[in-house]
């Protein structure tokens, strides 16, 4: 009986931990992590790093010292269609991807502000999806991005995902019932 009480305790906690979406770029070689939140947007009237990393303190309530600007190359992600990585020139907590004058808006808005979830050293964003990207038509790719400016979060401790806290969880569970029975067993 306890012992398949403890294979159903196990069985949920590994079905509830999931699996983390972790995407690559060049066929499988370069693990790109997961995509990144959009957390705001706005149409600032010039690209200085100074201006965008006012706007990004602006929206973040913290202050950064100004951001690194690049332009990337931007890769499709593999096996998807919306998906587009590039990499940062560090592991910054925000970026923001400028999109070219006169070129994609959305809402009238050209820079849009990304948390860097993965801290895997890529901007991973979504060209299309209204909800979480940039909300661009299917028919444009990267190539109408300006350029990224990062901003370091200043955290250089990576927080682990609630899948790897759950799978601790099940394992700490399991140790811990298999050392009760043990003692049971010695008395």
């Amino acid at each position: 009986m306890k012992r398949s009480l403890t294979a159903i305790t196990l069985g949920c906690l590994l079905a509830f931990a999931g699996s983390v979406s972790a995407y690559t770029i060049d066929n499988g070689a370069i693990n790109v992590g997961g995509q990144d939140t959009l957390i705001s947007s706005t149409h600032l009237s010039n690209s200085s790093p100074s201006t965008e990393t006012a706007w990004i303190n602006s929206v973040l309530s913290q202050s950064f010292a100004s951001g690194t600007q690049s332009t990337p190359t931007w890769t499709q992600v593999d096996g998807s269609t919306t998906l587009w990585a590039a990499e940062l020139s560090n592991n910054p907590g925000y970026f923001l991807v400028k999109t070219g004058e006169g070129g994609i808006t959305k809402n009238g808005n050209w820079d849009f502000l990304f948390q860097d979830n993965a801290s895997t050293g890529y901007a991973v964003i979504d060209l299309y999806s209204a909800t979480n990207g940039l909300d661009f038509k299917s028919n444009v790719d990267a190539s109408g991005i300006s350029h990224i400016t990062s901003v370091d979060s200043g955290s250089s401790t990576p927080v682990p995902e609630p899948g790897t806290m759950m799978l601790l969880g099940a394992g700490m569970f399991s140790l811990a019932l298999f050392g009760k029975r043990r003692m049971n067993k010695m008395s």
